[in-house]
């Protein structure tokens, strides 16, 4: 038969789950009595009467407790016992006083027969902790009270801070009600930030009252009243360039607020014309009166544009411009849009589109018998050995310039198949040429008839 003795045990617990004894009343020293410690015991037995405290130095000894408390072991029943402070603190208002390292060892007196506990690590507890709540803050300061109106809500207007006899207390902040709490609901509180809740005007109303509270770690209080100011805000001039137009007057703008943009565009001599308004003088960006705001002296510029016109020597073909194409089933290439016809006085690449074209007086668009190439070169693929191609064309070309200018230009062609079908012409009533081109294609010999001769 074996019989195996299992060693003696001593545990330790909060009855309420804290790890601390705290303070009863902020500043009064003496401990809550509600909160304590439970020992318990195994294979040992505690001795004396039930409810009854053991004797200090005789049953048990401390260290560190804070002088003018005192440390009471009280037996609860054979195997449990409950640790607890009587008395008042001398020194418990600043950090400094609080305790970590209280320690309770037990003697070998403190239970039934006196067993010899020396070898039992667990005789000792050297880590309860005391915390004195201290005294409750005393001040709080705010960084700045000035926010300057127009500001967008949640901007930050000042940091809080409080003062309190704790060396290391963390604080929390909140608008309540009380005296001086008349537009606390025009903030806001987001950590220790003060924040405005609503944009301010200072046209309307120049300072607000709050009442703030702050609350300290062990929930002890102070409440203040602030005045928070509101500042004007500067104005700034708004000035516009005209490179050359029409004036347009200047405007005092409040910071943050909008320019308006003028009721009329400005003019300029013939042939420019107003565009927009921009940012920059290189025309880059276009200013946005309905977003753009005002945060320092800003000049707006006017752009004026000048449209395409046609080539100065083109004109004659907008009215009298025949081409006899004696090229059956070819494309051929008429002019360059760009060189011979379009021209731009403000340097601006012009971008091109044959709109429409219609043939003899029909009213069917043709325009996919005609191309400009990426060279802009103006291309006509009408097939003159097809009778139902043949006749007389209006070409109606347009140039666009990077701003939306437009000019048009009605380019005309006459073709027929001399091939299939003779006709006699005379040139000498022909003044603005004629392209004679041989349908033999082994012989591409071609013959211009321009101002009576060829």
């Amino acid at each position: 038969i074996k019989i195996e003795f299992l060693p003696a045990t001593i545990s330790y617990a909060y009855n309420s789950g804290d790890d601390k004894y705290v303070e009863a009343a902020a500043n009064n020293g003496s401990i809550d009595g509600t909160k304590f410690i439970i020992v318990t015991v195994q294979r040992l037995a505690f001795q004396g009467l039930d409810n009854a405290a053991l004797t200090v130095n005789t049953h048990y000894s401390v260290a560190n407790v804070p002088p003018g408390l005192t440390m009471v072991v009280t037996k609860l029943s054979s195997t449990t016992a409950k640790i607890t402070f009587t008395g008042n603190a001398t020194a418990h208002a600043v950090a400094a006083d609080d305790r970590e390292n209280v320690t309770v060892t037990f003697k070998n007196a403190a239970f039934v027969d006196s067993p010899n506990i020396s070898g039992l690590t667990s005789k000792t507890k050297n880590n309860i902790k005391i915390d004195f709540l201290g005294n409750p803050p005393t001040d709080i300061t705010l960084s700045a009270n000035t926010i300057e109106e127009n500001k967008v809500v949640g901007t930050v207007i000042g940091t809080l801070t409080s003062t309190s006899v704790k060396t290391s207390p963390t604080f929390s902040y909140s608008l309540v009600a009380g005296d001086g709490a008349d537009d606390n609901a025009s903030f806001s509180i987001d950590g220790n930030n003060l924040k405005n809740a609503v944009v301010f005007d200072f046209e309307t109303k120049t300072s607000y009252k709050i009442r703030i509270r702050t609350t300290d770690s062990a929930g002890l209080t102070f409440e203040k009243k602030f005045t928070i100011t509101i500042s004007d805000a500067p104005n700034f001039q708004v000035t516009f360039s005209m490179d050359g137009g029409s004036a347009t007057a200047s405007q005092t703008i409040e910071k943050t607020k909008k320019a308006t943009r003028p009721t009329t565009d400005p003019t300029k001599a013939a042939p420019f014309a107003f565009v927009n308004w921009y940012k920059e003088n290189t025309f880059q960006n276009v200013f946005d009166f309905a977003t753009e705001t005002i945060t320092a002296n800003t000049t707006i510029y006017a752009k004026f544009n000048r449209p395409p016109t046609v080539r100065a020597g083109a004109e004659w073909l907008m009215h009298t411009g025949i081409y006899l194409k004696v090229i059956s089933r070819t494309t051929s290439s008429e002019k360059n849009v760009n060189d011979d016809i379009f021209t731009d006085a403000d340097g601006d690449t012009l971008t091109y589109r044959i709109v429409n074209a219609f043939q003899n007086i029909g009213n069917t668009d043709k325009k996919d018998l005609f191309n400009i190439r990426p060279n802009h070169d103006f291309v006509s693929t009408v097939d003159a050995s097809v009778s139902a191609q043949e006749g007389y064309y209006r070409v109606k070309l347009e140039a666009t310039d990077p701003w939306g200018s437009k000019t048009e230009y009605y380019l005309n062609a006459q073709i027929y198949n001399l091939a299939s079908s003779p006709v006699s012409y005379d040139f000498s009533s022909i003044n603005y040429g004629v392209l004679l081109r041989n349908q033999n294609f082994d012989n591409h010999s071609n013959y211009l008839y321009k101002n009576g001769q060829w």
